[in-house]
C-alpha cells in the first residue's frame, strides 16, 4: 500500500472509534437492575479480641427495574452477613450489614461477595479489615478514630 492510501485509512478508523462508537454508547444504555456501592470497603481499626463489630454497606439500585439480592457469601466462618431481603426499586436504597467476630490476633481481610440480578454485574466483592489484638494491649494502641462501629 502506498502511503497516501495508508493515511486515508487509518483516518478512517479514527473518524469511526471516536465518533460513532460513542454515539452507540450514548443511545444503548443499559436497562434493568444497576447496583452501586458508595463505599466497597470498610476498615475496623483495631478490635480486641473476642470482640463483635457491625458495619452496613450502603447500596442504590440506579437500574430501571427491581433490583433483588438472592445471597450474600463470606470468606469466613468469622463473619455473618444480612441484607434487604424485599427487592430494592429503581433509585431506593438497601443494606448489607456483616458482623465480624474477632478470634484470631492479627490483622485480618475478609471478603464478602453479594449476588443479585443486576444487569452491570451478577455480584459484586466488599471487604472488611482491621487488626485483632488481645484486650490488655488494646488500650496501647486503640484511638477514637478506630472505635466506630455503624455505619448507616
Amino acid at each position: 500500500m502506498n502511503s497516501s492510501l495508508r493515511f486515508g485509512l487509518f483516518h478512517k478508523v479514527i473518524f469511526v472509534l471516536l465518533f460513532l462508537i460513542p454515539v452507540d454508547f450514548a443511545f444503548g444504555q443499559e436497562k434493568g437492575p444497576i447496583i452501586h456501592f458508595a463505599q466497597k470497603e470498610h476498615d475496623f481499626g483495631v478490635l480486641s479480641r473476642r470482640e463483635c463489630a457491625r458495619y452496613s454497606f450502603c447500596f442504590r439500585n440506579l437500574g430501571t427495574e427491581p433490583l433483588i439480592i438472592s445471597d450474600v457469601r463470606t470468606s469466613c466462618g468469622c463473619t455473618s452477613p444480612k441484607w434487604t431481603a424485599k427487592p430494592v426499586m429503581p433509585n431506593e436504597k438497601g443494606l448489607i450489614t456483616v458482623e465480624f467476630r474477632a478470634a484470631t490476633i492479627g490483622p485480618f481481610r475478609k471478603t464478602v461477595a453479594v449476588y443479585c440480578n443486576a444487569s452491570n454485574s451478577s455480584y459484586v466483592l466488599l471487604y472488611i479489615k482491621g487488626s485483632v489484638v488481645d484486650a490488655g494491649k488494646r488500650q496501647k494502641v486503640s484511638s477514637p478514630a478506630l472505635r466506630s462501629r455503624w455505619h448507616l
